[in-house]
């Protein structure tokens, strides 16, 4: 709530565009503050614009299609980061599978399905 207040307490809850709030969460991801935190002020804040959805104080909500920036990694971070996670959750795999199936070759998903179930330790 602080973050917010900080951000937009001057602006009248009715005024807030969609615009405006995608610059704030561009801008809390340009701090430096984690996904989880703006995953949570997002949270806040689409609650904050449903209420006044409901009390007759907007239309609409601007949270509404407003995505999460993410970090991109560089093949320098990728080789200088430590591996500490040795296997993918099951979600995970899932995911993974599901893109094999939409963008993989011929016998991808035979061999991704092999390598996952097998015992295979290096």
């Amino acid at each position: 709530m602080k973050v917010l207040e900080k951000h937009i307490s001057k602006i009248n809850i009715d005024q807030v565009t969609h615009r405006q709030y995608k610059k704030i969460l561009n801008d809390l991801f340009d701090e430096g503050y984690s996904k989880s935190y703006l995953k949570s002020i997002h949270v806040c804040a689409n609650m904050i614009f449903e209420w006044a959805i409901l009390n007759n104080l907007r239309d609409d909500n601007p949270c509404k299609g407003a995505k999460i920036p993410q970090r991109v990694q560089t093949v320098d971070d990728i080789e200088n980061s430590l591996i500490t996670e040795k296997f993918l959750e099951k979600n995970e795999i899932q995911e993974f599978l599901a893109e094999v199936r939409k963008r993989g070759l011929y016998g991808d998903l035979e061999a991704f399905y092999l390598l996952i179930y097998s015992a295979f330790v290096w």
